[in-house]
């Protein structure tokens, strides 16, 4: 599916672990975050510093896990 939707420009995305969100980064000091089905922003989120680097997710942990 291709579609355009509205986002300021950016340099970096990523994909989520569970293929549910988009991560929108660099070009400035802010992260935001994409449901990846509807291409609606969920979250912006202002960072300390420009992002240089990739961006690395990780899964949320599972509540009330077993060990």
């Amino acid at each position: 599916m291709k579609k355009e939707f509205d986002a300021r420009p950016t340099f970096r995305f990523a994909v989520g672990g569970d293929g549910k969100k988009l991560y929108l980064y660099g070009a400035g000091s802010t992260l935001e975050v994409w449901d990846a089905s509807t291409l609606e922003s969920r979250k912006l989120i202002y960072l300390n510093k420009d992002t240089t680097t990739n961006l690395v997710t990780l899964p949320e942990p599972v509540k009330n896990a077993q060990r």
